[in-house]
Parts: structure tokens; C-alpha cells; sequence
């Protein structure tokens, strides 16, 4: 509505993600050629494992020119803006993310974050969200996304901060 007003630099979304790990039904992985993605962190008194959470960079990789068949986003043409946002392929640490999230998702695992600057152009928006669908920003190993924001609604005189968080599994 006319009388909502986003507050602050923008929409902040981050991201977790899961490593990888071998299937447990052997029959289902092999001619599959696939990786599991565990969802759950180990339990009290297992030992630790890193294969529940990642910090690795990821995403599909740039190139100038796409040879036909490549594998890889071309980003000719793309904004400076929007070629900012491929730091949303590494982790972030917690005291330089643009918002702290609200809830806390869990303070202990890496997230990944880009901003949707409400400087911006609606069109450099939309070309930021193709870029990051172009290079898979959201892929088997994403566990949680979650948008946070703050809006000003003058015809109630309130402020409201907003966190949409989904959970993939």
C-alpha cells in the first residue's frame, strides 16, 4: 500500500547451506552419480561433522564469453551493481552482514548474504535476481533462506521489522 515505507539500506536475504555427504541407500547413489545433503547437525555426544554446514564458495562460474554448450553465466552487459552481488557466492561473517538477523537463524552456522539496495532501480533489481538465478544462488545445498527488512506504516504510526525465513529440505 501507499502507506508502507521500507526502512533502512534494503532487503538483506541470506542464506545456509549444507555440505555434502554419501547417500545412505548405496543402490539410490551410485547410478544416480548424486550427493546427499544432510539436514540435520549432529547430535549431542556424536562427533562432530562438517558435511551438515558449509562455508565454500559456491555457484556457477563467470565468463566473458560463453562458448556454446559452457557451463558458465555471462555476465556481459551486467551493472557494476549487479555484478557486486557475486560476493553472495562467499561467506559472509556474522559482524558484516548488513542486517543481523532477527531471529538469530542459528549463530554458529556461516551465512550467505546479498542486499537489494532500495536505492536502486526497479530494473537493476530484477537484473541482480537474474544474475543470481543465472548462477544458481539457490541450489540442492541451500537449508535456509531468509529476508529481513524494516517497514514505516504512516496510517498506523508503526514500525514493523519483517523476517520471512523458509527451510529447504
Amino acid at each position: 500500500s501507499s502507506f508502507n515505507h521500507l526502512l533502512g539500506a534494503g532487503v538483506s536475504i541470506q542464506q545456509t547451506r549444507g555440505g555434502t555427504d554419501a547417500c545412505a541407500v548405496v543402490e539410490l547413489d551410485t547410478p544416480l552419480n548424486a550427493s546427499c545433503h544432510p539436514w540435520s547437525a549432529p547430535k549431542l555426544g556424536e562427533p562432530d561433522s562438517d558435511s551438515w554446514s558449509s562455508n565454500a564458495s559456491f555457484g556457477v562460474d563467470v565468463c566473458s564469453v560463453a562458448a556454446p554448450g559452457a557451463t558458465c553465466y555471462n555476465d556481459t552487459g551486467i551493472s557494476d551493481y549487479v555484478a557486486a552481488s557475486a560476493s553472495a557466492f562467499s561467506v559472509v561473517s556474522e559482524e558484516n552482514r548488513a542486517i543481523q538477523p532477527y531471529p538469530v537463524m542459528d549463530p554458529v552456522l556461516p551465512a550467505f548474504e546479498l542486499l537489494l539496495d532500495a536505492a536502486q532501480p526497479q530494473e537493476e533489481l530484477v537484473a541482480q535476481l537474474d544474475y543470481l538465478r543465472g548462477r544458481e544462488w539457490i541450489d540442492e545445498s541451500t537449508k535456509h533462506v531468509q529476508a529481513l527488512f524494516a517497514i514505516y506504516n504512516g496510517e498506523f504510526g508503526t514500525y514493523m521489522a519483517v523476517n520471512f525465513m523458509w527451510e529447504i529440505n
